[in-house]
């Protein structure tokens, strides 16, 4: 199965939609893209972005509840709650990042195949780590070198697990 992961980052420009078995999109990826799934932690988030469809949204319990709470909108949307496949990835804190989320969700679904784009920071090529793939940034975002650094390992450690189970993730 090919999944493509997309997230905000510079890279995003790269991608083409195409003959892919499911896209996940990570925080303001999915209103510039059509999705299948939505990788977002929180309800600012939410707040921010109209996706494009109606993807179905993945985070833990104590988030969704937060966003039906604050955006009765968030009733319009299925959940997946990443946590009932915890154990399914042995790295430990993979649910940390909305971007490594998308990883393990892509496993969960039965992905054989992960093509990344815009998710230059956790391959750690990025020009810029401090906006998205058009410009926006806030002050709720912590884009710093300590975040950028605990996000590359984890990511690393999740891609050489996959690769282990036989499953290719690469960078679009």
């Amino acid at each position: 199965m090919r999944v493509a992961i997309l997230a905000p980052g510079e890279s995003l420009c790269h991608y083409c939609v195409g003959d892919w078995n499911c896209v996940i999109g990570v925080n303001r990826a999915v209103k510039l893209f059509r999705c299948c799934y939505w990788s977002a932690h929180d309800a600012l988030t939410f707040s921010l972005v109209k996706p494009i469809g109606n993807p179905i949204i993945i985070t833990d319990q104590s988030q969704r509840d937060n966003m039906l709470v604050r955006y009765p909108t968030a009733r319009l949307y299925e959940f997946l709650n990443k946590m009932t496949f915890k154990a399914e990835c042995p790295v430990d804190k993979w649910w940390e990042f909305s971007v490594t989320s998308a990883l393990v969700t892509a496993k969960h679904l039965g992905a054989t195949e992960i093509v990344c784009y815009g998710c230059d920071g956790s391959f750690g090529d990025a020009k810029n780590l401090t906006t998205d793939w058009d410009g926006y940034s806030d002050s709720e975002q912590v884009r710093n070198e300590r975040r950028w650094t605990k996000e590359q390992k984890l990511w690393a450690d999740i891609v050489a697990y996959m690769r282990g189970q036989g499953i290719t993730v690469e960078q679009g």
